[in-house]
């Protein structure tokens, strides 16, 4: 280091210091002791004078400096040391990873067990683990933030609010805990001002990637859970139901089941546009997204149902099944990808034209690489059925098994 002797003086880097180590001017008069710290970044640095005393600002987090034989008093703002210094900079809050809600079942016969979701926070040295504050025994958390479960059947109905906060090395807690929202029924989920918005925009934006997955949010964790209906509500926003196979082929290797039951999914009213279905599978029910009998007349925009499993309906009417009445709005921009429709539940009698899916009133409907099978035994079926308002269905890379009267008809 050298002395003061003028209006500028220059810190000097020692021999052998690493090349990110930088050369900085300041106006100042007296030694500064920097030998403590074997390693030193500044960046931006400036001096000011406050009377007898010395402010050093503009310069990174943490760290010590010494004027040596200064009488005055010395200020440092922003400061990080490479090398030396002690981290006292917490965690960020921890949020929910590609999600704003997450779901589990306490079904007595298939309840939730094990992993239910995620959350991520970020840190200027790095992460090294997480910590529930104050949550039922039946969660735990590990070093890489993922939330577990066990005997969900015990926790109370309705929704849990667990407090989640990260840890560094040097054992500094975030400083504000995360809160992470479980819902133990699909449906509170989808009621929940959480997840639907209340005004105001609740869009989730992921911790690590900056970017948003959207409003309403849901991860959905292995166990059985009742039907789904959805409501039309003014501020509703993009719904996306994601199950623990969300990404995986309905016929492809795959992790166990979110299933709904009973009468599947269903609308009440209208729905507003982007709703995804993704990793589920639907026994005993289907998806039934028409105005039956016709109410506020909406199209359905921006839907997606990709990776699902469907087994078992045991309605005559369609599987999936999308449509407004003739003359009414167009829905546009369907996807239908990736899904296996195993046939209809077993039936006493005769089921007149089972249906996979069944589409009407549409406009720029993908439906492909879905699995069709059995839909024709004891009756007449459809693979793909359109009836009316085609304005503009492609379809490509089906498999269609013992389908009764027709793969694909369309108008």
């Amino acid at each position: 280091m050298t002395s003061g002797i003028g209006a500028v003086d220059t810190i000097v880097v020692p021999a052998g210091a690493p090349s990110n180590d930088i050369i900085n001017r300041f106006e100042q008069q007296d030694r500064i002791d920097l030998s403590a710290f074997p390693s030193l970044v500044f960046s931006n640095l400036t001096i000011t004078r406050a009377g007898a005393d010395v402010i050093i600002g503009n310069v990174s987090t943490f760290g010590n400096i010494r004027l040596v034989d200064f009488p005055g008093t010395v200020t440092a703002d922003n400061f990080i040391f490479a090398g030396g210094g002690a981290d006292i900079t917490p965690p960020s809050t921890p949020r929910p990873l590609n999600a704003e809600a997450f779901v589990i079942s306490r079904d007595s016969a298939n309840s939730t067990t094990g992993v239910i979701g995620s959350v991520r926070a970020t840190d200027n040295v790095g992460v090294t683990g997480y910590e529930l504050v104050g949550a039922p025994a039946n969660f735990s958390i590990n070093n890489e933030g993922v939330i577990s479960v066990t005997n969900a059947p015990s926790l109370p109905a309705g929704s849990i609010q667990l407090q989640v906060r990260a840890r560094d090395a040097a054992n500094n807690l975030s400083a504000t805990p995360g809160t992470v929202t479980v819902f133990t029924s699909i449906q509170d989920a989808v009621n929940s001002n959480l997840v639907l918005g209340d005004g105001v925009d609740n869009s989730f934006i992921d911790p690590i990637t900056g970017t948003s997955t959207g409003l309403g949010t849901i991860r959905v964790a292995r166990g059985t859970y009742q039907p789904v209906a959805l409501y039309e509500k003014p501020d509703t926003g993009p719904l996306r139901l994601l199950g623990p196979n969300a990404g995986v082929a309905g016929t492809g290797t795959r992790e166990a089941e979110a299933v709904i039951g009973g009468s599947g999914i269903f609308l009440v009213g209208g729905i507003t546009d982007g709703l995804v279905v993704d990793g589920f599978e639907i026994n005993g029910g289907r998806v039934q997204l028409i105005d039956n009998p016709p109410s506020t007349g909406s199209a359905r925009n921006n839907l997606t149902f990709q990776n699902n499993i469907f087994r078992n309906n045991p309605s005559s009417d369609p599987t999936l099944q999308i449509e407004t009445p003739p003359g009414g709005p167009i829905s546009n921009n369907i996807l239908i990808t990736r899904n296996w429709f195993d046939g209809v539940a077993q039936r006493v009698g005769f089921q007149p034209m089972p249906q996979a899916i069944r589409v009407n009133n549409v406009s720029g409907v993908s439906i492909t690489n879905n699995r069709i099978n059995d839909y024709g035994p004891g009756a007449q079926g459809f693979g793909i059925l359109n009836q009316y308002g085609n304005q503009g269905i492609s379809q490509s890379g089906n498999e269609f098994i013992n389908i009764g009267i027709a793969n694909v008809l369309l108008s």
